[in-house]
């Protein structure tokens, strides 16, 4: 459906709907729209001509409205007012705490209702072995992953391309399980790691649209410290100088009188983390989260395991997704974020933004115009 102003086709992420008749325009289309009524206005003659708020009508069905809705992903979208007026009278009791979606929180968003576009594959010394030879990143969005094995290091190939067989390529498919490939170390994150907690709370806050989820993440990470398996040595120096003072047959007492220095207890190793097969992973992390998330729960944890395994930080893994931006992240979480003041109306209701006006909406000082209402 092409756009009734411009005769364009409308983008999906640029949709806008004027209520209450709902006809569909581009944002920017219905915008300028709005500001060019705003800067010569028509009032209402029931009412008069000095004294009433300015009349804003749709250009198909000539009905009033009062606000533009747009950014329409799922139960939520954004709602832009025409006039002071119009704010007071669409303001809607608030039901909740919501937040302002970032860009990176509707992308993220999106991959749970819509196809993600083609990525490229990971390069080979970052590829996961869980993700095998065959595996590429192009059903990332969607967590699509076939267990064909582990793809072979190019050191492992002969000169004819063939791989080579036996103990080694029985070692292969070992170290796949612990998350290598031959010859080349994948960083599988743990519980702990700065990205990962990063990576857990945005999911959260773009998928429950609530800005405070620190218990649900912190009882993420717990799942993901017990399925990971990464346990340290659970060693104290007391415990290593004891057993230096035993193993020498020094007794405690003559310890205590001597000069004798026991050396400083190494470092208690920690176990590199590992991860167990993706319908494992996927069937514990959906069931812990299914109470929170309910239908999501499933592609939450594949999502999940899906950056656990890249071993990318959060900025990577998005542009292996998404691709690199075409605007500077930083304008658009500020374009979000700026001037927004969140109405939530409850779980599975409509989510409400009301957008401060930029100062194109500004109108020209005329003296025809003293006593209209101050812009948004």
């Amino acid at each position: 459906m092409d756009c009734p102003i411009c005769y364009q086709s409308i983008a999906l992420e640029d949709e806008a709907y004027v209520a209450t008749c709902y006809h569909r325009f581009c944002h920017k289309c219905i915008t300028e729209w709005t500001v060019q009524q705003r800067r010569h206005p028509i009032y209402d003659n029931s009412g008069g001509r000095r004294g009433n708020r300015p009349d804003y009508r749709c250009p198909m069905c000539k009905q009033p409205y009062l606000y533009i809705l747009f950014d329409c992903v799922l139960n939520s979208f954004r709602v832009e007012f025409v006039d002071d007026e119009a704010r007071r009278r669409g303001c809607v009791p608030s039901g909740g705490m919501g937040m302002a979606l970032s860009a990176g929180h509707r992308r993220r968003r999106a991959l749970y209702v819509t196809q993600p576009r083609q990525t490229p594959q990971l390069p080979e010394q970052q590829r996961p072995a869980q993700l095998g030879h065959v595996h590429s990143l192009q059903g990332l969005g969607q967590g699509q992953v076939q267990d064909s094995g582990p793809a072979p290091c190019p050191e492992a190939q002969g000169s004819a391309g063939r791989t080579s067989q036996g103990p080694a390529a029985t070692a292969t498919a070992q170290a796949a399980g612990r998350g290598t490939v031959v010859g080349c170390a994948v960083k599988v994150r743990r519980h702990d790691d700065p990205e990962l907690r990063v990576f857990v709370e945005r999911e959260l806050q773009a998928l429950l649209l609530q800005e405070d989820v620190g218990m649900l993440l912190e009882h993420v990470l717990g799942v993901v410290k017990n399925i990971s398996g990464s346990t340290g040595a659970n060693s104290s120096g007391s415990a290593s100088r004891c057993a230096v003072a035993s193993g020498s047959g020094i007794t405690v007492s003559v310890l205590r009188n001597s000069r004798y220095v026991p050396p400083a207890a190494k470092r208690p190793r920690t176990m590199a983390p590992s991860l167990p097969p993706k319908q494992e992973f996927e069937r514990v992390m959906s069931t812990e989260m299914e109470s929170f998330l309910q239908q999501k729960g499933q592609m939450f944890a594949s999502q999940l395991y899906m950056f656990l395994v890249s071993g990318l930080s959060v900025r990577g893994y998005d542009e292996l997704v998404f691709g690199s931006d075409v605007t500077p992240q930083g304008m658009a979480d500020k374009k979000a974020s700026e001037g927004t003041e969140r109405v939530g109306v409850g779980t599975g209701r409509q989510v409400l933004v009301d957008l401060v006006d930029n100062e194109e909406y500004d109108e020209d000082d005329d003296d025809d115009d003293d006593d209209d209402l101050s812009e948004v």
